[in-house]
């Protein structure tokens, strides 16, 4: 398996029909699963090239030059979820006086 991974890198991806000059490589990932893969290979070409540290004639993975991870924000806006009827009500809510909200050890009695 190195070896195909060394083809790559030696060929600047003309393996797989890239123009060969320069091995460029921007990961990208838009929600969980791929962001965790995309952060798992980074992890593995960094533990890659820390085993060639102890030994000769191997060359080592580049690294992506960018990492672009985004990860979709849900809309918590109240009122994209609740009707208008119940956001009504909770307008109109008026909460219970502190004396019947605290416990009666808080009180004073």
């Amino acid at each position: 398996m190195a070896k195909h991974r060394n083809e790559l890198v030696q060929s600047a991806g003309a393996v797989i029909g890239m123009s060969g000059k320069d091995l460029n490589i921007v990961l990208t990932a838009d929600s969980a699963l791929p962001i965790g893969l995309g952060i798992s290979t980074i992890t593995q070409i960094l533990e890659y090239n820390d085993s060639l540290k102890h030994e000769s004639g191997s060359s080592p993975l580049p690294l992506p030059l960018a990492c672009a991870f985004s990860y979709a924000a849900l809309d918590f806006n109240i009122s994209s979820w609740l009707s208008q009827d119940s956001l009504r009500i909770l307008k109109e809510y008026q909460p219970l006086p502190d004396s019947l909200t605290k416990p009666w050890w808080h009180t004073g009695l």
